[in-house]
């Protein structure tokens, strides 16, 4: 992944539903790339969101500069899977 990140020197990535990368998104965050989420879903039921991949995935979703759910209450859901995150549930894109 550095060297991809070397070679594209991105000034962020973009993902869009639950298509996450889960080395890059690492890499990406500890370079200070943001690292942002769009048209975001997490089923009430998700598996990301329960057992060992919970873990995982409230990993990746810490990483993240932004996500921007689908509706209010998936950004719900990700906001009780990660706490501190800002997500909302409507089109547009926060900076920090």
């Amino acid at each position: 992944m550095a060297q991809a990140l070397d070679a594209v020197r991105p000034r962020a990535l973009v993902f869009t539903k639950f298509d996450l990368w889960p080395n890059l998104i690492v890499a990406a965050a500890a370079r200070g790339i943001p690292v942002l989420l769009f048209d975001a879903t997490l089923q009430p039921r998700s598996w990301r969101s329960r057992g060992p991949a919970q873990r995982l995935y409230r990993a990746l979703y810490e990483r993240l500069r932004v996500i921007s759910a689908v509706s209010t209450a998936d950004a719900a859901r990700f906001r009780a899977l990660v706490p501190l995150l800002r997500a909302s549930g409507r089109y547009h894109v926060e900076t920090y």
